[in-house]
């Protein structure tokens, strides 16, 4: 269970895009998949192409990506 102060910064609600329907039913399915299992997904999140990866947690909730602290070497 993840409370608010476990968040690093700003989250995110993930969203498909409106006339997307294959795309509404992957995401569906992977938020009642993680909210069965009592799950979170660690991604690597890229907003836009050519962008930098974000490691981050997606949460069954609305789909909520919440940016991780990490470092690389």
């Amino acid at each position: 269970y993840l409370l608010g102060q476990h968040f690093m910064g700003n989250v995110e609600i993930l969203v498909p895009p409106p006339e997307d329907k294959d795309a509404a039913v992957a995401i569906s399915a992977l938020v009642h998949a993680l909210a069965e299992t009592g799950s979170a997904a660690i991604v690597r999140y890229i907003k836009r192409a050519n962008a930098l990866p974000y490691l981050g947690c997606l949460l069954p909730s609305m789909l909520l990506f919440s940016l991780l602290p990490f470092a690389t070497c």
